[in-house]
């Protein structure tokens, strides 16, 4: 089974009128495909369930990140605070 993995940025925005919501924005770049398998091995046994059963996941652990980075050589410069990994099961 395929994964498809982006790194993402989270803005938050707010207005100076109350009666006005306006929520963040996420903006996301994909990083590549890979196999389920390859996973396995850097993400826990809870977590590749959940992502199996809900067909994506949110990454916000910073140390996870780094994991995914260095384990998978993906093209990430900068790991801010706000800055998350999206995976999704490909179909």
């Amino acid at each position: 089974m395929n994964t498809r993995l982006y790194l993402c940025t989270y803005n938050e925005y707010s207005s100076i009128f109350s009666r006005h919501f306006i929520t963040g924005i996420s903006l996301c770049k994909e990083l590549g495909s890979w196999l389920l398998s390859e996973l396995q091995g850097i993400l826990d046994e809870k977590t590749l369930a959940t992502l199996t059963r809900q067909k994506e996941i949110l990454i916000t652990s910073r140390d996870l990140i780094i994991t995914l980075r260095e384990k998978l050589y993906l093209p990430i410069k900068e790991i801010s605070e706000n800055t998350y990994i999206l995976i999704r099961l490909a179909e």
